[in-house]
């Protein structure tokens, strides 16, 4: 603005922070801030400027796991089982079978990654599973026809866990197997950013949950969640569900 730097403004600075905060991260930024307040420092010694305008530094702002959107969720199952069919290898047939049972399972019950491969073959009792382990508290889940759907294939003895390998073990983690899997679809880019993972089938479910119009209690109950986490959360949907019932 060509301003002289005794003619600098904090609202000056303001306004150069959300600049830059459109450009680079908030770290990046606050490391700018730091020169400009050593000029800001330096001018004062010299007597150029009596006092040393504030400089609020910015909160580094966390990456949420965003949730797949309905034409990402269609490609990734549509790509799963075209990988399915394209293999010949029995394991490798059979990981990718498990893969995408697991996937349409967390899809369609909004429990947590871990707790789904905590479930056990006995612990199913037709719309209810226990959960062998959870984050909260040990719990009940409801299955609806879509989650007994992406698991009526599965017959092993009734104590094995839902999720076995090849070798009948129980599987402690799809990440790598998921990774290869979204690397095969348009989102390979993203893949090990921490932006849309296997979590994100669970972000799906809350999501499509709020706009189906289900109650927010009963979301969070499904989901081993406090009301207030889906409030805070999901305020962007929660709003806009509350206009369209007060309309």
């Amino acid at each position: 603005q060509n301003k002289t730097i005794s003619e600098i403004k904090e609202s000056d600075i303001n306004s150069l922070i959300f600049q830059r905060l459109e450009k680079i991260k908030p770290q990046s930024v606050n490391k700018e801030m730091v020169v400009l307040k050593q000029i800001f420092k330096y001018a004062k010694k010299c007597n150029y400027i009596i006092t040393i305008p504030d400089i609020e530094k910015q909160k580094e702002i966390a990456a949420r796991r965003e949730a797949f959107s309905d034409d990402e969720i269609q490609e990734i199952i549509s790509t799963a089982k075209t990988r399915i069919d394209e293999i010949t290898n029995a394991r490798s047939k059979y990981d990718r079978e498990m893969l995408l049972q697991y996937i349409l399972f967390l899809m369609y019950t909004g429990i947590r990654i871990g707790e789904a491969l905590s479930i056990q073959l006995k612990n199913i009792n037709g719309d209810y599973a226990i959960l062998g382990k959870s984050k909260t508290i040990k719990r009940e889940i409801f299955l609806n026809d879509n989650a007994k759907q992406a698991i009526e294939k599965i017959t092993y003895d009734n104590q094995s866990f839902l999720f076995l390998n090849y070798q009948g073990k129980p599987v402690k983690s799809f990440k790598k197997s998921f990774n290869a899997l979204l690397s095969a679809t348009s989102m390979k880019n993203i893949v090990g950013k921490n932006l849309l993972t296997l979590y994100s089938f669970r972000h799906f479910y809350i999501t499509s949950a709020i706009k189906t119009g289900i109650p927010l209690t009963t979301i969070a109950i499904q989901c081993g969640t406090s009301l207030k986490m889906i409030q805070k959360n999901y305020n962007h949907l929660t709003i806009h569900q509350v206009k369209n019932d007060l309309k």
